[in-house]
């Protein structure tokens, strides 16, 4: 994704990313992660949150609630229709070229809607 775009955070369970990912956004001092991935680099806000093609419509509607005080997120999530690589390196590149060309689009252009969320 670098180097237009810095991971900050990657949360592997959706229950830590929902109860984290405000705590990024307010940038509160302590923040717990269940992985060692991004470059917690809190200082500057998050302008997306990315998730995974697991979460289901209702899954991202909570999430979205315990963000709604950040109405300017970008909300992109992978999409099972698309054909991946399995799980490993290649699923990596290949997933992270489509989401990082959606959300250079969608920064060029603006989101639909501030809760719609882009499939990746």
């Amino acid at each position: 994704m670098k180097p237009e775009i810095e991971v900050i955070q990657h949360f592997a369970e959706p229950s830590m990313a929902t109860n984290q990912i405000p705590a990024i956004l307010r940038k509160d001092a302590k923040i717990e992660s269940d992985t060692f991935m991004g470059t917690g680099d809190y200082t500057r806000p998050p302008i997306a949150i990315l998730v995974g093609s697991w979460y289901n419509d209702e899954m991202i509607k909570d999430f979205q609630s315990s963000t709604s005080d950040f109405p300017s997120l970008l909300w992109l999530r992978v999409d099972k229709a698309i054909s991946s690589p399995p799980l490993g390196p290649q699923y990596s590149i290949v997933v992270g070229r489509r989401i990082k060309a959606k959300l250079l689009e969608l920064l060029t252009i603006g989101p639909e809607s501030p809760d719609f969320v882009h499939l990746v």
